[in-house]
């Protein structure tokens, strides 16, 4: 059983009483939708566990790692993704599947460093 950090319930009550605006559209958002958004992302990102994406293609230039994405490990499309590869912290390989073109493409398993998921509160004085 883990123990939740206190910090945590103090950062969700001192968001709810205070007014929120989404910090990426500036746009007033409800407090309680926003906390609970903020609360989850915040326990994510603190918990630590690496991201994981489905890809194809990998290739590492320059300190930049890209991809073309796979929604799973029996399926992928074109879409292209970057990252610094120094947030890539392993790959397994999978499987093969499918690309968009027909072709069969060798599927990976990377292990990618968490994003930051949670915007620190600040008050006006």
């Amino acid at each position: 059983m883990k123990i939740v950090r206190p910090h945590l319930y103090m950062t969700a009550a001192a968001s709810l009483l205070v007014g929120c605006r989404d910090p990426l559209t500036t746009q007033p958002t409800d407090s309680v939708t926003w906390t609970a958004n903020n609360v989850q992302g915040y326990v994510e990102t603190a918990k630590g566990d690496p991201d994981s994406a489905y890809a194809w293609g990998l290739v590492v230039e320059g300190g930049i790692a890209r991809w073309r994405e796979c929604t799973s490990a029996s399926r992928c499309t074109g879409i292209e993704r970057t990252r610094p590869a120094s947030e890539v912290l392993a790959t397994e390989h999978v499987g093969r599947a499918p690309a968009p073109d027909g072709t069969e493409v060798d599927v990976l398993r990377l292990s990618l460093t968490p994003r930051r998921k949670y915007v620190v509160p600040a008050t006006s004085r």
